[in-house]
């Protein structure tokens, strides 16, 4: 189908996707990918960008990459490595530096007063 072929965006193709009438006999297994390390397990994965995925489990929708680059849900990261699949996008914390935060944010809910947590451990 050529609209499929002429997505430019996953965004896109994942609305593409979703419109599709069944009928339309389209083939999924050659679908466009849009940049980005290419994924190594392609399992339920069956496209790509720089940050995302799409997947589909009933419709299309679009998921983020881990950090390493593959499916979070097929992700080889170290297992002590929680961040590297959260989708966080901000410089590395150590777990001194969460803690600290955790506490700041916990004394201030404790005193009922909204405190800024950015500034921790920058």
């Amino acid at each position: 189908m050529k609209k499929i072929k002429n997505a430019e965006n996953l965004n896109e193709l994942c609305e593409i996707l979703n419109e599709l009438d069944e009928s339309e006999g389209v083939d999924f297994s050659n679908l466009p990918t849009f940049g980005g390390k290419e994924i190594s397990d392609t399992a339920e994965v069956w496209s790509w960008d720089e940050t995302d995925i799409l997947i589909y489990d009933g419709t299309w929708h679009i998921e983020p990459r881990c950090d390493c680059g593959e499916a979070a849900f097929n992700c080889n990261c170290d297992e002590n490595d929680v961040i590297g699949c959260l989708g966080y996008k901000g410089a590395r914390k150590s777990l001194k530096d969460m803690e600290s935060a955790i506490e700041k944010g916990a004394k201030s809910l404790a005193n009922e007063e909204m405190v800024d947590l950015s500034d921790v451990a920058d």
